[in-house]
């Protein structure tokens, strides 16, 4: 369940030389890293426990990774760090793999957004 918190969270301390408490203010600095954390675990979730029944995995569904995505759907900001536009990057390239395609948008958006700002 917590492979995508663990390699975000892997990542940050990477570039903030190991540190843990640098990367969770890593999620911090840049909202968008929680959001999508926050999916990708959300989904993670429903994909382990759902149940097999269509209404059960519906309100599990709704419990789990709705909401998360919805924020992500949702998504008008830009990314404030270089992580968060590349993780933005990497879960439009995931919605893309999987024909989730109204992902893909607001996470290019906020990556360009971030690159353009950095110029």
């Amino acid at each position: 369940m917590m492979a995508h918190v663990e390699r975000a969270a892997q990542d940050a301390e990477e570039i903030e030389g190991g540190c843990p408490a640098a990367a969770a203010r890593m999620t911090e600095d840049d909202p968008i890293l929680k959001a999508i954390v926050d999916f990708r675990s959300a989904l993670e979730d429903y994909n382990a426990n759902a149940p097999s029944q269509d209404s059960g995995a519906e309100i599990y569904a709704e419990r789990t990774y709705r909401r998360p995505r919805r924020v992500i759907v949702n998504w008008e900001t830009g990314a404030r760090t270089r992580r968060g536009a590349v993780e933005a990057l990497k879960l439009a390239n995931d919605a893309d793999r999987d024909g989730d395609y109204v992902i893909i948008g607001p996470m290019v958006r906020a990556a360009l957004s971030y690159l353009e700002n950095t110029i």
